[in-house]
């Protein structure tokens, strides 16, 4: 199983969105992680562009100027919760799709975060780069109504 590393990556150039791709926003106040998620999703995902924002202020704001296919979101971080930003988010953009990641993974956490948020994944990390792909497939597929499996949903 291939693992995301957490070395730090040389800054790329913004992507422009593909007309008819998709638009992934991942949301970590850990730099490296958000920037390796990326990376991931846009070499495995086809036609995936990512945005990534490391605060849920950052990420809201986000949100607020364009619409995405999918939304990933850490749950502990220093100005927030993922469960503060996914409810705003859930505001903002009803039927996005959400994916839960965290280093804290518990059955607790899972079961809250399914029945309290509503979320479409979750991830513990440390994220296998094809559990994570899996997992934003998944979720964008959903998100356009398509059926999808179980395993795209839950990744530990």
């Amino acid at each position: 199983m291939q693992q995301v590393t957490l070395e730090p990556k040389k800054p790329k150039m913004p992507v422009v969105k593909p007309e008819a791709g998709f638009s992934v926003l991942v949301v970590d106040d850990e730099q490296d992680i958000a920037e390796a998620a990326r990376d991931v999703i846009e070499q495995m995902v086809p036609h995936c562009h990512v945005e990534t924002a490391d605060s849920c202020a950052q990420g809201l704001d986000a949100m607020s100027r364009h619409p995405f296919d999918a939304v990933l979101v850490d749950y502990r971080m220093p100005a927030g919760n993922g469960f503060e930003f996914i409810r705003a988010a859930r505001a903002a953009q009803p039927e996005v799709p959400v994916i839960l990641m965290t280093a804290y993974g518990s059955i607790e956490l899972a079961t809250e975060a399914v029945n309290a948020c509503h979320v479409d994944g979750f991830l513990a990390k440390p994220i296998d780069a094809q559990a994570l792909a899996q997992a934003v497939e998944g979720a964008i597929h959903r998100g356009a109504g398509e059926p999808t499996s179980d395993e795209a949903r839950l990744a530990w």
